[in-house]
């Protein structure tokens, strides 16, 4: 017997005084709603075994049974709209367009939350973007442009988690690049000495974007922030004539 082929006669079991647990009870409502589900599925009344099969999966949300009739009655319901919308997020995504091609896939879903060839086709594109913006970042840095090509394998790893070459070739080109560390950190330290503030926060996160670790640029920066902070500050109250701070445009 499935899970939805068990029935009792409630109120022979009352009028019988036989305790039946609840669990059971449960079992044989659900079992009922089931049947009578199944029964207006294949009348071809959708909508409503539609209802009925939610009514089933607000009591037990993992019913294999309820699952697979609401996802079969989804697909018949709106599977004209559903291929319109995959056809269009492959076309997306053959043309590398993958953020609206993802933006396709959702719309899938709304349709059928279980749809799993919309499911899967987000994580392909998450997949294809990330790589292709990999690719870029290793050209990036065999072109010399070592900051922009860390931010590119930030930006693929952070798009697709799972791209496990993004974060090897991450991991080495970091190690091969530690020793400029001093270099960004030293100018930056420059520039803070003389108060331009917003070109050492530069340095010092070009610093930190090759060792995200390094304490001094870490301290640097954080110092670097609050000053430019309380300069723009400064300079608000001097351009709206605050009160708070007369003194400055007396």
């Amino acid at each position: 017997l499935q899970n939805y082929d068990i029935q009792f006669n409630e109120e022979y079991s009352r009028k019988s005084k036989i305790s039946i647990p609840e669990t059971l009870l449960k079992k044989s409502r659900l079992s009922f709603l089931l049947k009578a589900g199944i029964k207006l599925y294949d009348t071809d009344r959708f909508i409503s075994a539609k209802n009925v099969f939610d009514q089933v999966l607000k009591e037990d949300k993992s019913n294999a049974v309820a699952i697979n009739y609401s996802n079969l009655i989804s697909y018949k319901l709106t599977g004209e709209e559903t291929s319109k919308y995959l056809l269009l997020a492959k076309k997306e995504l053959e043309f590398k367009k993958y953020s609206s091609g993802r933006e396709y896939f959702k719309k899938v879903l709304k349709l059928n939350p279980e749809h799993i060839e919309a499911r899967l086709g987000i994580k392909e594109s998450l997949s294809l973007e990330s790589e292709d913006i990999r690719v870029r970042a290793k050209s990036l840095y065999a072109n010399g442009k070592l900051i922009d090509s860390i931010k590119g394998y930030i930006n693929a790893i952070q798009i697709s988690d799972e791209n496990s070459v993004a974060k090897k070739e991450l991991s080495e080109i970091r190690l091969q690049s530690v020793t400029k560390v001093d270099d960004y950190i030293k100018s930056g330290i420059t520039d803070y000495n003389v108060r331009n503030y917003k070109t050492a926060i530069r340095y010092f996160e070009e610093a930190l974007l090759i060792q995200p670790e390094n304490k001094k640029a870490q301290e640097y920066l954080s110092l670097s922030q609050k000053k430019n902070s309380a300069v723009a500050s400064i300079k608000d109250c001097f351009n709206n004539k605050e009160k708070s701070c007369e003194i400055l445009w007396k």
